[in-house]
């Protein structure tokens, strides 16, 4: 006989419903929200406690970001996807961004944000106004996570309260408070959303809501990549307890049918979208190795301190003991409240053997040892690592290490696995909630990165779990391995919110708890604000923009270059969304060797090897100064190439307070070799190539080849006076990350030759 230790757990067993769907009894049922209001509500005081615990922002939301060099970037991408959406290209991206010049597929080189560009298109075409379309974008999409998590927690039969509470702590965990400086790092709204959908799917198969799943994942996947690598783990390990619950789907065709569909669709949709990621990635190396990631991975006691990277102690909840851990980018605490409705849950919907009892409510008499040794390999890595920290990880790493954390960490794993998919009768909310916790686990496991840690810095084993999936793949892009905490936060906030639906409470007093969960809640996101919100400096510059304005087609490369913070701001104050204006600068997590380049030549006074570089490039370069900056530069930094240097050796085209723009000269001279190099696209788009050419010496015909690439596309025979020639430029063989167009003297010649007025013709 099963005893229910419990007696409020005898009104939540599982029931059947009219159409055969497992289910927990509940509000919100199989349907949808009695109420676009109540999503609506919700979606709002998301947005008022956003601004609430990010505060000033709000009061700046149109005139100043955070300080954060990636700001530039994101702001700068935003904006040229609005822009290329309201000029009429509505489905698919403009690949070619105009930073990182010759490089081609720049926008590939960092998370897409195409989903997002929709409503940025809608903002910048109301407003005219790059930072509130960056800003606006950034809180809507913050607190639309909030509204897809309350879908998902009403669908698992939660109350209202409850689901409200889960939704907003959610939005408000110190994770996303602290990740204020990072658009990217917010935009996570497709784990709840995705996962939301597929519980509706196996409640009620279907081709629609295969296809919505489908859509839901691509729509994470174009928006930001960790957080579709993570979906993606965690995909498998929800779906087989549902199936294994719904286990009479097996024999259903329709259920077959609608799966297939939705893998089609969610295949070709990332296909199509995602494929310059893979061109990048498999051109030019772009996979990152396991020391880097160690840089940016937690150790398992950064869980419980209330403090990142960016983020100092703003409250502890261990007042006395100073836990030494690994510092991350975000927050990785999930804040008292959630934890302590996370110890609840365990409490009431805890499996554990008592005297008397051979097997609980809702699990089988074979689940009752896999429980406990779930709980035993998991306090056995907590202590190995909390040993290891307060005393000598000496005594606890090298092989003993290896050995016991990762039996420790399979284990684990694998109990969790077992207990998820063994025959039971959990309901589809029990079923999901354990495969949640096998992929949360996983996630955990994962964030440690490619060592485990104690004292932030002392190895105690290598992690095989992050070896694996680094050999396979699937973590060859991704560098920030504790953003994978995401998903351990998101499933003690799930249990959190079925703990608080499962007190039994009186209305007026849970109303009360609610709001009291709330404030603190609230209270412990309040983060200090590290890097303020300040306006761009020298933006806007209409009088810049106007005459670059005049100037395009041309390359720019700006003054100081080489600066992450200054490279990133220039993308959005220099090279704006303008498609025909090529910036050499750029920053997307890494500098571009081309920029590098030029960094190197520039800083240390190699000026005219610098010009010569720069000169290679097509269209006609100019030089952009930031005074303000470079003259620090050359102060403070030796920058060895100061404006004065620039105003003897170039020409002087614009100037104002903040700026000055200076063309090079580039008179022809004899040469061997012409060379000038071109972006994929501008080839691709060229129907020929036009310049002007003679032989520097008297011979009446001198030969020449003109290359385009390692493909010779025309033999010439130039003569002493100049003559002009057109070069049709028919399926050449592109390349990346640049192309060459060269004029070359054979080898049997050795009769210089000059060039100018060398440009493409377009299509």
């Amino acid at each position: 006989m099963n005893v229910c230790p419990n007696p409020s757990l005898a009104k939540d067993k599982p029931k059947v419903s009219a159409t055969g769907v497992t289910g927990l009894k509940g509000p919100g049922g199989v349907g949808w929200p009695r109420s676009l209001a109540e999503t609506s509500l919700l979606f709002l005081s998301a947005c008022l406690l956003i601004s609430l615990v990010t505060w000033p922002w709000v009061a700046h939301l149109g005139s100043a970001v955070s300080t954060h060099w990636d700001v530039g970037l994101h702001a700068w991408k935003l904006n040229w996807n609005a822009q290329r959406i309201l000029d009429g290209h509505w489905l698919v991206p403009s690949y070619h961004g105009n930073f990182y010049y010759p490089q081609a597929y720049t926008l590939a080189l960092d998370d897409l944000f195409w989903v997002p560009s929709y409503f940025a298109a809608l903002v910048l075409g109301l407003s005219h106004n790059a930072i509130l379309t960056y800003n606006l974008t950034f809180l809507f999409f913050w607190a639309l996570s909030s509204a897809f998590m309350y879908l998902l927690l009403r669908e698992l039969d939660l109350g209202r309260a409850s689901a409200v509470l889960g939704a907003l702590a959610f939005c408000l965990l110190p994770y996303m408070a602290s990740y204020y400086i990072e658009f990217n790092g917010e935009l996570c709204f497709g784990i709840p959303l995705v996962l939301w959908l597929l519980l509706r799917f196996f409640k009620k198969p279907g081709l629609l809501i295969a296809i919505l799943v489908a859509i839901a994942f691509w729509m994470q996947a174009v928006s930001a990549l960790y957080y579709t690598t993570i979906l993606g783990l965690t995909i498998p390990l929800v779906a087989l307890p549902l199936l294994r619950e719904r286990a009479e789907l097996v024999r259903s065709l329709r259920f077959w049918l609608s799966s297939a569909t939705s893998l089609v669709v969610v295949a070709g949709l990332s296909w199509l979208f995602l494929y310059p990621y893979l061109l990048l990635h498999n051109r030019m190396e772009l996979e990152r190795n396991v020391s880097e990631m160690a840089l940016h991975s937690a150790d398992a006691l950064t869980y419980l301190r209330p403090c990142s990277g960016y983020v100092p102690h703003t409250a502890t909840p261990w007042p006395i003991l100073n836990i030494p851990a690994a510092l991350t980018e975000a927050i990785l605490w999930p804040g008292l409240v959630v934890v302590a409705l996370a110890l609840v849950y365990w409490y009431r919907f805890r499996w554990l053997p008592t005297p008397g009892d051979q097997a609980l409510a809702g699990g089988g008499p074979a689940q009752v040892p896999l429980r406990w040794g779930r709980a035993v390999f998991l306090a056995l890595f907590w202590a190995w690592c909390a040993l290891a920290t307060f005393t000598s990880p000496k005594i606890f790493g090298g092989d003993l290490g290896d050995t016991v954390l990762n039996v420790t960490i399979l284990g684990v794993l694998g109990t969790s696995l077992a207990i998820s998919l063994l025959p039971s009768h959990l309901s589809l909310r029990g079923r999901f909630v354990a495969g949640l916790t096998t992929a949360a686990l996983l996630c955990f496991f994962i964030s440690l990165g490619p060592n485990i840690r104690a004292n932030g810095h002392q190895v105690l084993a290598q992690d095989w779990v992050v070896y694996f999936f680094s050999d396979a793949g699937v973590l060859g892009a991704t560098r920030v391995l504790s953003r994978y905490a995401v998903l351990v936060l998101f499933a003690l906030v799930v249990v959190a919110a079925i703990a608080f639906e499962s007190l039994n409470l009186k209305r007026s007093v849970k109303l009360a708890a609610l709001i009291l969960a709330l404030v603190f809640i609230t209270l412990e996101a309040d983060i200090a604000i590290t890097n303020p919100y300040r306006p761009l400096t020298n933006y806007p510059d209409p009088a810049l923009e106007l005459f670059l304005s005049t100037q395009e087609p041309c390359t720019l490369m700006v003054l100081p270059i080489g600066n992450r913070i200054l490279d990133s701001a220039h993308m959005l104050k220099v090279a704006g969304a303008s498609p025909r204006r090529f910036l050499v600068n750029g920053w997307t997590g890494f500098q571009h060797v081309y920029a590098k380049h030029l960094s190197r030549l520039f800083s240390s006074g190699r000026w005219e090897g610098g010009l010569r570089v720069l000169g290679m490039l097509w269209p006609h370069p100019l030089i952009v100064v930031d005074r303000e900056a470079l003259g620090f530069f050359v102060h403070e930094r030796g920058h060895k190439v100061s404006e004065q240097t620039l105003r003897q050796r170039t020409k002087l085209l614009f100037e104002d307070k903040a700026y000055a723009v200076f063309e090079p000269q580039y008179p022809p001279h004899p040469t061997l070799h012409y060379e000038r190099r071109v972006r994929q696209d501008l080839l691709e788009r060229a129907k020929a190539i036009h310049f002007w050419a003679r032989e520097a010496g008297s011979d009446p015909q001198a030969p020449a080849w003109f290359y385009i690439n390692d493909g010779v596309a025309a033999r010439l025979a130039l003569t002493p006076a100049w003559h002009e020639y057109n070069i049709k430029v028919v399926d050449p063989e592109l390349c990346i990350p640049f192309n060459t167009l060269s004029l070359i003297v054979p080898p049997s010649s050795r009769r210089p030759l000059e060039v100018k007025d060398f440009h493409l013709v377009f299509k």
